[in-house]
């Protein structure tokens, strides 16, 4: 296995540091482009992509970057650059464990299974701006969070073709080091937990996540060992700290924010 893939990381201490690893890496397998994303929910309960919290790249210009998450279909679309709500490989990913490689043409073409036209339209964006293409490196750390390495190719047949057995293994190995290395060295996970500025306090956790599993407040009640109207107060008060509307937006906030775990287990 080749040196870049086993970098060690006690030796970096910050962005660029870890940045220079990617580009080695990329370097060696002949990539143009590589960057690293940081999602504290993969999948959201209304069944879309989660937003992006932190990316760090190298080699994509600002409007391949911009296409990358999420090209606008005219004028309509209302672009947030953190959200991949239409990368077709993304919702490959985001359940995978291993690595993948896709040339975006065969995405088209459908080899990997139908897209939306907006899916078409975003692998239409990326060839138009030179990328063919991709290698897509996922890391899940449970409940709720995903990570993802990926690595673009500016020339035909580099990724799918070039990418060995070893080398998957290789950039499996590299990619878990960094995540740990964002997480506690560059502190992405606390610095998402400051800006998005909630929080729920125990009581209402557990009284969210069993109006998640479908009781009713007084069955809730008789659960944990409360009141009835105490297990609506612990709701209302939910809904206030989250900004939501009801219960519904309430539980899908709190499963983006990594502040609910809908495993069907009962909360600790």
């Amino acid at each position: 296995m080749t040196e870049a893939f086993l970098h060690d990381w006690s030796s970096s201490r910050n962005e660029q540091d870890a940045l220079d690893a990617m580009i080695e890496v990329s370097r060696v397998l002949d990539c143009s482009g590589v960057m690293i994303t940081y999602s504290p929910t993969g999948w959201l309960p209304s069944n879309e992509p989660g937003l992006i919290h932190r990316i760090l790249q190298s080699g994509m210009d600002e409007r391949q970057l911009q296409h990358w998450m999420g090209p606008a279909a005219g004028q309509r679309l209302q672009v947030s650059p953190f959200h991949r709500k239409f990368d077709p490989i993304r919702r490959r990913m985001v359940k995978q464990t291993l690595p993948r490689c896709f040339d975006l043409r065969a995405l088209m073409e459908g080899d990997w299974g139908p897209l939306t036209a907006r899916q078409q339209l975003w692998c239409k964006h990326l060839l138009s701006h030179g990328i063919r293409e991709v290698i897509s490196v996922p890391v899940q750390i449970p409940p709720t969070e995903y990570w993802n390495m990926t690595l673009i190719s500016n020339s035909p047949h580099q990724g799918s073709q070039a990418v060995s057995a070893l080398q998957r293994a290789g950039l499996t190995y590299f990619t878990h080091g960094l995540v740990q290395f964002c997480i506690e060295q560059l502190h992405w996970r606390e610095s998402g937990s400051r800006d998005r500025q909630m929080s729920l306090r125990p009581r209402e956790r557990d009284c969210l996540y069993w109006a998640a599993m479908g009781k009713s407040a007084a069955e809730t009640a008789e659960i944990l060992d409360l009141r009835t109207e105490t297990v609506r107060k612990y709701l209302k008060a939910a809904l206030s700290r989250l900004d939501a509307r009801n219960k519904v937006q309430a539980v899908t906030k709190a499963v983006q924010w990594g502040l609910l775990a809908l495993s069907g287990d009962e909360p600790s």
